[in-house]
């Protein structure tokens, strides 16, 4: 969001968000992302400047409302509604070929 200008910068789309306000977080530590998440009970990472989605992670049987990025390690947490209660953390592995992957690591 451009204050000066009262506009919006960007848009990323690919999660649901239509009955509630799920909170979105920025991932600095391997990469610039953005991450939220989504009525269907997935988590969105974002190229916060592309605006592709690089990866859904899937584990949530509810809507996923909160999620957060730990300021230093690969680590987001993600919180999901009723049905679920749960809070899992994914923590990104780099394998030999660089092809990162995500691995719940509590839930």
């Amino acid at each position: 969001w451009d204050y000066q200008k009262t506009k919006c910068l960007k848009t990323y789309r690919g999660h649901k968000n239509e009955k509630y306000c799920s909170f979105s977080s920025f991932s600095y530590t391997s990469g610039m992302w953005i991450v939220t998440g989504s009525e269907d009970g997935t988590t969105y990472v974002y190229d916060l400047q592309t605006k592709k989605v690089q990866q859904v992670l899937k584990g949530h049987k509810d809507v996923v409302i909160s999620v957060d990025a730990h300021p230093k390690y690969d680590i987001i947490a993600t919180a999901s509604l009723d049905s679920d209660k749960t809070i899992r953390l994914w923590k990104h592995l780099k394998e030999s070929d660089e092809k990162v992957k995500q691995k719940v690591i509590q839930a």
